[in-house]
Parts: structure tokens; C-alpha cells; sequence
């Protein structure tokens, strides 16, 4: 063979590596990752549990934050210049509202088993179901939010 049929052939492999090279990295970049997606019920969980706590740490008024209120509304107690469970709803739809406007959502609050508060949104078959339990003096208390799976 003549040197410059040898070059040829060489750039000729070199471009056939390059086309291959090519097509395995997009096949690798178009097809889907399942490895990285979130299963369903575990982003539903995950919102659960971001409302419920961004619920309680909320500030309400001056020196008290939303798990007051709460606290307040099993008394049957003013707090803020209002009735804590006329305020304690109203954060609650205001919250859902915004965020969860095309998922269902319960969000419940009781004093031992006995329920204070119980504000639902919309309809649902499934929820993901957080509790988180709150003690304060001795009492315990019960605040519950579920999140329409489906």
C-alpha cells in the first residue's frame, strides 16, 4: 500500500471511533435516568413534612410563632388580638391555597384525642400522612398533615 492510502485508511478508522464515540453519548444523554428520579410517594412525603414545619416555625405575630397558635386554639384562647383557631385557619388556607392548589390536603391538630382543628382541601383517596407530636406542658398534642397522593 501507498503511504498516503495508509493515511487515509488511518483518518478513516479515526472518524468511524469518532461517529461511535458519538451515538453511545447520546444515547446515554437522551435516554431516561430512572436511577435519579423521585419515587411519587416520596416527593408527596417530602412536601408533608416541608409544610408542616415551615407551619410551625412560622412567625404569627409579635414573640409567637405558629405552634402557639395551635396550642391556643385547643384553650379555646385569644392570641394576636384574635381567636386562635380564626387565625389558625386562615394561615392554613392561605398556605394550601397558594401552594397546593391542585392536590388535596387535610391538616388536623388535636390534644391528646380530641380534635381542635381539621381543615381540608379538596378530594382525595390517598394521602401521605405526617405527624408531628408536640408536648407543652405536659400535654400532648398532635399536628397532622396529609397530602393527596392521587
Amino acid at each position: 500500500m501507498k503511504k498516503s492510502q495508509i493515511e487515509m485508511f488511518g483518518l478513516l478508522i479515526l472518524i468511524i471511533l469518532i461517529v461511535i464515540s458519538l451515538v453511545i453519548a447520546l444515547s446515554f444523554m437522551t435516554s431516561p435516568d430512572e436511577k435519579n428520579e423521585i419515587p411519587l410517594d416520596a416527593r408527596i412525603s417530602s412536601q408533608a413534612i416541608n409544610l408542616q414545619f415551615s407551619l410551625l416555625k412560622a412567625d404569627v405575630c409579635e414573640n409567637t410563632d405558629f405552634e402557639d397558635v395551635l396550642i391556643k386554639c385547643c384553650t379555646n384562647e385569644n392570641i394576636c388580638s384574635g381567636n386562635a383557631c380564626d387565625i389558625a385557619k386562615g394561615i392554613i388556607k392561605n398556605v394550601t391555597n397558594s401552594t397546593f392548589q391542585r392536590q388535596g390536603t387535610v391538616i388536623t391538630f388535636s390534644k391528646y384525642n380530641n380534635l381542635c382543628l381539621n381543615i381540608s382541601q379538596g378530594k382525595c383517596i390517598e394521602y401521605a400522612v405526617e405527624t408531628y407530636p408536640i408536648v407543652e406542658q405536659q400535654t400532648n398534642y398532635n399536628f397532622k398533615v396529609m397530602v393527596c397522593k392521587k
